[in-house]
């Protein structure tokens, strides 16, 4: 993808200890998306070694040597146990790039005094209930600005749907509802540091589940991507936990619960002028040109096994979106009938 930024070189007025008025050439910034950060790709192996504990080591009364970040930077671990470092400044900033290696966060400082002139030049207003998200890689910089408010994530720059690695839409609506996904994923993986929400977002949860539960009682093809015990789970851990919206070990778990119930919206075209209202209901034009005669083949060297198959698959898979429910109830019947179908092979070499 080509970088829509400027790019050049930056001076740092604000690095780390005992490094003033740094300039750190930059390479390309890129725009990203909370799912393509790598969170969970292994960066680099680790090797233990024994060490020693000396006297008083970690006892209140004597301090540790602190590690220095630069100003108004601190650091959180998120309930997973990665680290991440947030900024509480003009404009709130998160990263996930590691600030106490001091090549690094003299990178991320560069940057981000380069991305809030490029946001002051072309205009954009950010307000207390933005902040944006850098992650150093190499020369280049990734980045994206999250909107708590709007609950949404948004660039400086156009960008096509194809570019961001985003799905087709019908409205702009609909796209809003992949960018409240991802929005969502940046708030499970950044939830330690302080978030100001619009809503109690814990009631805001138990609300949709409650409802939820519902459906999945009174309909047979409710189209919430959570089961009725599922939610009732949830419901058991929320419950308790609606005052305590500022936890970040609350936080994370809801939104956790938002990011798979914005995807589920997307798929379902959830306020759109055709939703899907059951999960075995096909909203989406059929793609032409589809033959049958792999099936018949399919069927009879099968003993007409993979009738069932096909037949339960068509069923299930609903424009291309299954939900899991269907699929676990769907591979417990496939095992009865594989071992039926081994059965009356075993019977007929026989």
């Amino acid at each position: 993808m080509e970088p829509r930024c400027t790019t050049g070189t930056v001076a740092v007025s604000e690095a780390a200890p005992g490094k003033l008025n740094v300039e750190v050439s930059v390479g390309s910034l890129y725009p990203i998306l909370p799912q393509q950060t790598g969170r969970y790709n292994v960066a680099q192996r680790v090797k233990r070694s024994h060490a020693v504990v000396s006297a008083g080591m970690f006892m209140t009364a004597r301090s540790p040597v602190p590690q220095y970040l630069p100003q108004q930077w601190a650091t959180y671990t998120h309930p997973e146990g990665q680290i991440y470092f947030a900024r509480n400044g003009s404009i709130r900033v998160v990263t996930d790039s590691y600030l106490y290696k001091s090549e690094i966060a003299d990178k991320i400082v560069s940057w981000v005094q380069h991305i809030e002139k490029e946001a002051e030049s072309k205009g954009f207003a950010l307000s207390d209930t933005v902040e944006l998200y850098v992650q150093l890689e190499e020369e280049d910089c990734n980045y994206y600005f999250a909107d708590h408010a709007a609950r949404t994530l948004f660039w400086l720059d156009d960008y096509d749907t194809t570019e961001l690695g985003l799905l087709p839409v019908v409205s702009p609506s609909h796209l809003k509802l992949q960018l409240e996904e991802q929005y969502w994923g940046h708030v499970e993986y950044h939830c330690m540091h302080p978030i100001t929400f619009q809503n109690n977002i814990v009631d805001e949860a138990i609300n949709q589940l409650i409802h939820a539960c519902g459906d999945q009682m009174t309909s047979s093809s409710s189209t919430f991507p959570y089961s009725f015990k599922e939610c009732k789970d949830f419901l058991d851990i929320l419950t308790p936990a609606r005052e305590r919206v500022h936890d970040g070990h609350i936080v994370t778990i809801v939104a956790r619960i938002f990011n798979v119930v914005a995807n589920n919206r997307y798929w379902t075209h959830y306020g759109q002028e055709q939703a899907r209202l059951s999960r075995d209901t096909s909203i989406l034009e059929e793609s032409s040109g589809q033959t049958a005669w792999g099936s018949s083949i399919a069927s009879m060297v099968s003993l007409r096994v993979s009738d069932f198959f096909a037949s339960r698959l068509d069923t299930i898979f609903t424009d291309d979106y299954v939900y899991s429910m269907d699929w676990q109830k769907f591979m417990t019947q496939a095992l009865g009938k594989w071992r039926g179908a081994f059965v009356q092979s075993l019977a007929l070499l026989m």
